[in-house]
């Protein structure tokens, strides 16, 4: 029976190491995982949503750097919302 310490190490009662076919068994898992399974909408709403979030951030920090207000920030925020808003109906 091969011990915890054994097993952990990733070798068997023979001494062969089973690390690289561990790693080759993952690693092909992971691209059976990613082939052929791309939705090109979802990772576009992904985007825009990013993008909003980030006017969000950058609008309040703007306005805040800019004015000295945090609510002064939710006018770049509206600006670059719309902007992002206007960049992915139109050109993406």
């Amino acid at each position: 029976m091969a011990s915890i310490y054994t097993f952990a190490r990733g070798k068997e009662k023979t001494g062969k190491t089973t690390v690289s076919a561990n790693v080759a068994t993952a690693l092909a898992g992971a691209r059976s995982q990613f082939s052929g399974v791309f939705d090109p909408d979802q990772f576009t709403r992904i985007l825009f949503h990013a993008s909003v979030i980030l006017g969000f951030v950058t609008g309040i920090v703007a306005g805040q750097m800019r004015e000295g207000q945090v609510s002064a920030g939710l006018k770049y925020f509206l600006l670059l919302t719309i902007i992002a808003r206007t960049t992915f109906t139109f050109l993406i």
